[in-house]
């Protein structure tokens, strides 16, 4: 199933614009989705509430901006998986790609331990 949405209510929550996310299998330990952001497209405000790894099939850097100011680049090296934990409870940012062209990843969320 293949969405274009503006908002979407699962593990990023709010889209500050519309891109293409689209789950590729779900069930009681994992959620795996495939997401595109343009070049300089916005994830809005959000917390990622679940561990994950991140496969870029086009890798670049994602710049988070968290609610305190504070900025940090994420990369993506195409090819590779990086791990990354749940954000704390109350540690919002928003997510922007910072690279020339286009970013597309599979995120797979870890619903158990």
């Amino acid at each position: 199933m293949k969405l274009h949405v503006f908002l979407i209510a699962l593990s990023i929550p709010f889209f500050a614009q519309s891109l293409e996310y689209e789950i590729q299998t779900e069930n009681e330990q994992v959620r795996v989705s495939k997401i595109k952001l343009s070049a300089g497209e916005e994830v809005g405000l959000h917390r990622d509430e679940l561990p994950r790894v991140v496969i870029a099939l086009k890798g670049g850097i994602i710049k988070r901006l968290e609610e305190d100011g504070s900025i940090n680049e994420v990369q993506f090296p195409t090819g590779e998986a990086v791990f990354l934990e749940a954000d704390p409870i109350g540690q919002m940012h928003r997510g922007v790609n910072s690279s020339d062209s286009e970013i597309e990843i599979f995120v797979i969320e870890l619903k158990t331990k």
